[in-house]
């Protein structure tokens, strides 16, 4: 039998749909530990979230709905990544999931072999979160913010300390480490998210914007940190954000 890529928390109350995604994760040679509702789940995240690689979670859940395992979930699991898979459509609740902390958001009807794609990029990316704590790459600044992969904080514009999560700080890397160059949002998902279309254009944006409430001053009216290019994508530019 050959070894495990990741071990993934599923958390579905409808039985076709965790039967289907279960077959499909182990198939793809994924553990997976299904849950029904929300609050085993939680349960189970409370008593050793690091035994997980990622997390995929609906939102309407038994006992315990999917923001409120985000919002409790989060600030003890940072390193974690979550996506958000719902039947829920609207804008309002893919930037609430995202703003509490959700790493991606998928719609229902889903893509099967999209979902898988993503599933492999969420692994990825919590294999490196782990790794980055082993073996921890320099600080460095973005605007001004100073960001530590070691402890997964950023000391943000206005001089707090805050623990992000690792698509965040994956993010602020490839900004910093892209300077004066624009980046599309196909090349952010691709780098980051580590897959390469499908997922949602809104997921890049409010990422955008929740690293621009670390690296710029709020009584700042200057350009920011990260500029919006329109028609295609974002750069960063270090200058007058020391």
């Amino acid at each position: 039998m050959s070894a495990s890529k990741g071990k993934v928390l599923l958390v579905e109350d409808e039985p076709a749909i965790g039967e289907t995604l279960q077959f499909n994760l182990e198939s793809e040679g994924f553990e997976v530990d299904w849950k029904r509702d929300g609050l085993s789940a939680f349960d189970a995240l409370c008593q050793d979230s690091s035994q997980f690689d990622a997390v995929i979670l609906d939102l309407m859940l038994p006992h315990l709905n999917g923001f409120e395992i985000l919002a409790r979930i989060r600030p003890l699991a940072e390193r974690l990544p979550i996506l958000v898979l719902s039947a829920r459509s609207l804008d309002s609740d893919k930037v609430k999931a995202l703003e509490l902390g959700a790493d991606d958001y998928v719609t229902k009807p889903f893509s099967l072999q999209e979902l898988m794609l993503r599933a492999h990029g969420l692994v990825r990316r919590g294999q490196w979160a782990r790794a980055s704590q082993r073996k921890p790459t320099d600080d460095f600044r973005l605007g001004s913010a100073e960001f530590s992969p070691a402890s997964h904080t950023v000391k943000t514009a206005a001089g707090e300390t805050v623990k992000i999560t690792p698509t965040e700080m994956l993010l602020a890397q490839t900004f910093a480490q892209n300077e004066e160059r624009v980046l599309s949002r196909n090349e952010l998902l691709e780098q980051v998210w580590q897959y390469s279309s499908g997922t949602e254009t809104r997921t890049v944006d409010v990422f955008v914007a929740k690293l621009r409430r670390y690296t710029d001053k709020p009584s700042e009216q200057s350009t920011p940190a990260i500029e919006t290019v329109r028609g295609l994508g974002y750069v960063y530019k270090s200058s007058g954000k020391k």
